[in-house]
């Protein structure tokens, strides 16, 4: 979330507030693109319906969140969602980049699938919404999904199952000034068969016991030597800058945290990507808002 709220944060500090120049349906523009007021309500029934579960909610728009309240809260993220989709239609022609075929036909039925929850919850006719309106919207998704998936895509190519491994392992760290003797005294008392916390103990460094670690986490060298380790296998003596490791691995891949480590590094990497390219876009781009109606809609006075 913090990613949205910096992405709309590129845009609006370079952008320029003027009515005049707006349409009378028209809630931002960026260039010709531009989204309608009936979108922008929309997305906040949608965000409210989310949060709300379909039902009245007296007090949760007022709950503070940070130094605003949950409304507030909402309605910037609203706005940021409203600006990256409407840059998306600018950056699409561009870049050259649009949906696919499929991609337009899923967004067509999930618009419709979208206007018959809200339709069925809120009074969609008080502010002139149709089901045009929402597929126009769930277009404007379209294109930026195939927008931000060109632009990451690169840079996601490195980003392995193999990159992101984590295993579980218990080790130590002998000191540099120890030396390496005290190490391999160690290590070869473990080999032997001693017990690995007890030989810790008697040569005077604590044994760090079922650490998860994540690839990249350790220096590079005790890195590639930890990774090779299979399941039960003892290391060598590892010297590095850091002291000289041993490590006894316990599992060379725990299969929910490797898969979670995955998502979060595929993701991290995808919206530094994507922040990259929509803030050298921001910097020529000119935001048309009309701060007047949204200053005006509270999404708890929504029914």
């Amino acid at each position: 979330m913090i990613l949205s709220l910096l992405l709309c944060g590129c845009l609006c500090a370079c952008s320029e507030v003027k009515l005049g120049s707006l349409g009378k349906n028209t809630f931002l523009q960026i260039e010709e693109a531009s989204c309608s007021k009936a979108e922008a309500i929309f997305l906040l029934m949608e965000e409210k319906a989310y949060f709300e579960g379909g039902q009245t909610a007296s007090d949760i728009w007022l709950r503070p969140v940070g130094n605003e309240t949950m409304g507030e809260y909402i309605k910037d993220v609203v706005l940021d969602q409203a600006t990256r989709y409407t840059a998306a239609m600018v950056m699409s022609d561009r870049l050259a980049v649009y949906p696919t075929e499929e991609a337009v036909n899923l967004a067509g039925e999930q618009a419709v699938a979208a206007w018959s929850k809200i339709s069925s919850l809120y009074n969609t006719a008080e502010y002139e919404l149709t089901a045009s309106d929402v597929n126009d919207l769930y277009n404007k998704k379209a294109v930026y999904e195939a927008v931000y998936d060109s632009i990451t895509q690169e840079a996601t190519q490195d980003i392995t199952e193999e990159s992101t491994r984590v295993m579980l392992a218990d080790y130590v760290v002998v000191p540099v000034e120890a030396g390496e003797e005290l190490a391999q005294q160690l290590w070869s008392s473990v080999k032997e068969g001693a017990d690995f916390s007890h030989a810790c103990d008697i040569a005077g460094y604590p044994l760090k016991t079922g650490q998860v670690i994540k690839r990249g986490e350790l220096n590079p060298t005790v890195d590639t030597i930890a990774f090779a380790l299979i399941d039960g296998e003892l290391s060598e003596v590892i010297e590095s800058k850091d002291g000289y490791y041993v490590i006894h691995c316990l599992d060379d891949n725990l299969i929910l945290e490797s898969a979670a480590n995955y998502n979060e590094v595929l993701s991290n990497a995808k919206e530094e990507a994507f922040k990259n390219a929509y803030y050298e876009f921001s910097k020529g781009a000119k935001l048309y808002i009309d701060n007047k109606f949204w200053d005006k809609i509270e999404i708890g006075s929504i029914q």
